[in-house]
Order: structure tokens, then sequence, then C-alpha cells
């Protein structure tokens, strides 16, 4: 199993998201919003791993984050959902999917666009973890 690429999805109702791009509210929500992105990522982790014993959480990986809106915007930037990524991967982390999510064991991070999720208020994160099996000279 730790060779192979592997997904967990999360889904984000529009009360938690939190933007790059300001309109966040007061510092007290952001923290609440926060802490229920990194619960959220706990409990997908902790799932994850429970299904999928043969992990080994010491790996190198790339990591590919496809941002799934509810419905297909005109104009979209899904790096502007890097906030709400953080915490959702910070709650990976503490669930043991990895030591830490430095460059050290996250070597790469990307974001692209998934198709609409097609459910009013609902983004979903697909976080692709790619294990990284030879490093290039």
């Amino acid at each position: 199993m730790s060779g192979q690429r592997v997904t967990i999805s999360i889904d984000v109702p529009k009360p938690w998201l939190l933007k790059t791009n300001g309109g966040q509210g007061n510092v007290y929500a952001n923290a609440q919003r926060a802490r229920h992105l990194r619960h959220a990522g706990y409990v997908a982790g902790r799932d994850w791993l429970a299904r999928h014993r043969a992990w080994r959480r010491d790996l190198r990986v790339d990591v590919a984050y496809e941002v799934h809106y509810p419905r297909r915007p005109s104009r979209a930037d899904p790096d502007n959902l890097a906030p709400t990524v953080k915490h959702l991967v910070d709650g990976l982390t503490d669930a043991g999917l990895w030591a830490d999510d430095d460059y050290t064991h996250l070597r790469r991070r990307t974001y692209t666009m998934g198709e609409p999720t097609r459910h009013p208020g609902v983004w979903r994160i697909d976080i692709h973890i790619t294990p990284i099996t030879k490093e290039k000279p």
C-alpha cells in the first residue's frame, strides 16, 4: 500500500471556508473555522488509516489538492482555498498520516480544479497523496 497513490476526500461546508482573498469575518470566527477544518482532517485521516494499516508515515510524498466547487464558477482560483486546505492537512498530521507537514515529508504541493460537487454550499477537497519511491538527482 505504501507505494501507491491514495486519495482522501473531505467535504467542506461553506461556513467553514477560509480564503486568501479576504472577507473572512472576525478572528474568533476564523479560529472556529480552523478548529472545524482541523477536526475534519483528523477524522478523515484516522478513518483512512484504520482501513489501510500498511501505510508508512515516514514516507516522503507529493500532494495534489483537487478543489471541487459546488457549481462550475465562471472564474475560479483553487489556490485561494489554501488556508482551508492548510487546516485539513494539519488534521491529517494530527491523525498520524505523516510525521510532520513540513517540506521534508510533503515535498511538492499543487492545486487543481475538479468537477463541481453539485451540492449547494458544499466544497470538496480531494487530497491525492503520491509516495516518492525514488528521488531525482
